[in-house]
């Protein structure tokens, strides 16, 4: 009975700690800048704004994912008070990515503890804070393949039929609403075909099937966007070594706790118990997809997001070698051990604040600037922007305001021959075609200092 109770209570204080952390990150989602709009969700959510309000717009040819998020958040935006209520959605999604993630580790170590650490470890790391307090389709994907996971792995231990429709049906949904899950398809095929090929069978053909009418359905804005955005845009952009560097700065401590993860099983782990070497290897190698897609592209563009994916499966390593080896010594009885890990988690915790920061700073607060446009829109002008959804967004309940009037500086075709040149914008500007420019330097810093010095010659008025 005492044996009962006090497994009892030891669970309900494990689900106690996990409440108030998802709480607390609920919180704090809450509180990042929920003013502000970044560049991206002012895109999504006009984009998500003109499908509700029936209206088309070209989002398969330049977004990599599917409309439902964009209803998702537009929704929530349009009836619950605009971006705070998109990002709202966000939040909600983050916690529910949260429970998703503490099944499937659940499932995968058959261990409460570990399940707990690790949600935790996620609940408080800088990306999934960030990704869950923002509207934009990366929660989405997160909440949707933390689920899918879990049913995988039910489904890979398991004859039921349920487990791997929903497996399949949520790592497809999840896939749409980021294509670049996709480099997951192999590995979990591979896995499911060697445990248990009969689920590998009936998961794969239904994920094929929603792919395969999906990419028919879409298939000249999917080759749009392979050809201007895979090809063009996302091209190499950087050097291989700073991929490195910026790889060790977000995730670099999780990866050397990995380390030493790796040598306590290879040399300090009891063999009374069967070791869990081949979870842990398929944990590392599930890691590896998006940084080697980064690495060997030499592409830049939202490395810090997508290293998220990674951190989903480097932190269960870490939650099984801190219980493991709290289990094994007795470290709550050590003096030396509290403080190492005590140390541990200040280190954990410090680095994803200064990451977290990192991340703040790298947008600007567009709350002053949203007034100014707003109060400029009146005029109904025509305007040219590095961020043209600023101006799309804030303009989307004026009817009207015609969406024709806002271009975009990247992709500016001055002289109608097909190319969107740097000259293309000095011209335009040269010839004051545009009523408002707007320069943010987010995308092109280094070209505004040229373009700054023709608005100045052209007497626009700077604000």
């Amino acid at each position: 009975m005492a044996v009962n109770f006090l497994k009892q209570k030891s669970k309900m204080i494990w689900s106690g700690l996990f409440l108030v952390f998802a709480i607390g990150m609920l919180l704090l989602g809450l509180d990042l800048r929920s003013g502000s709009a970044h560049m991206d969700e002012h895109g999504y959510l006009f984009v998500g704004r003109q499908l509700l309000s029936g209206q088309t717009w070209p989002s398969h040819s330049y977004i990599f994912g599917f409309d439902l998020s964009w209803y998702l958040f537009g929704y929530f935006d349009k009836y619950f008070g605009g971006l705070a209520g998109a990002r709202v959605a966000s939040v909600c999604m983050g916690v529910i990515s949260l429970l998703g993630y503490y099944l499937f580790n659940r499932q995968l170590w058959d261990s409460s503890a570990v399940a707990v650490v690790a949600t935790l470890l996620l609940a408080s790391s800088a990306s999934h804070l960030f990704v869950s307090s923002i509207a934009t389709y990366d929660i989405v994907a997160v909440c949707l393949l933390c689920w899918a996971m879990l049913f995988a792995v039910k489904a890979a231990n398991s004859k039921s039929r349920l487990t791997v429709v929903c497996s399949a049906v949520l790592l497809g949904l999840a896939v749409l609403s980021k294509y670049i899950l996709v480099s997951y398809l192999p590995l979990i095929a591979l896995v499911l075909l060697v445990v248990n090929p009969r689920q590998a069978i009936v998961g794969g053909f239904i994920v094929a099937t929603m792919l395969l009418s999906y990419g028919a359905w879409h298939f000249s804005e999917l080759a749009e966007l392979y050809a201007v955005q895979i090809s063009g845009v996302h091209s190499a952009n950087t050097t291989r070594w700073d991929i490195l560097s910026r790889v060790a700065q977000q995730i670099g401590l999780p990866i050397m706790l990995c380390a030493i993860a790796g040598y306590y099983l290879l040399f300090c782990s009891s063999g009374e118990r069967q070791k869990p070497t081949a979870k842990l290897l398929l944990l590392v190698v599930f890691s590896l997809p998006l940084p080697l897609y980064h690495f060997l592209g030499g592409n830049l563009i939202s490395l810090y997001k997508h290293l998220h994916y990674s951190l989903l499966f480097l932190l269960p390593i870490i939650a099984w070698f801190l219980v493991e080896s709290i289990s094994r010594f007795n470290l709550f009885r050590s003096v030396r051990a509290q403080v190492s890990l005590f140390v541990i988690l200040i280190a954990y915790l410090a680095g994803n604040y200064s990451i977290l920061q990192k991340i703040r700073n790298g947008y600007p607060d567009s709350r002053e600037l949203s007034q100014r446009i707003s109060q400029i829109l009146n005029s109904q002008p025509s305007a040219l922007s590095e961020d043209p959804y600023i101006f799309r967004y804030l303009a989307v309940d004026q009817n009207r305001i015609l969406q024709e009037n806002f271009k975009e500086t990247t992709w500016l075709d001055n002289n109608a021959d097909g190319k969107h040149t740097m000259q293309d914008v000095k011209d335009a500007l040269w010839d004051r075609k545009y009523d408002v420019v707007l320069l943010t330097d987010q995308i092109h810093p280094a070209l505004n200092d040229e373009y700054r010095k023709i608005l100045e010659l052209k007497d626009y008025e700077l604000i």
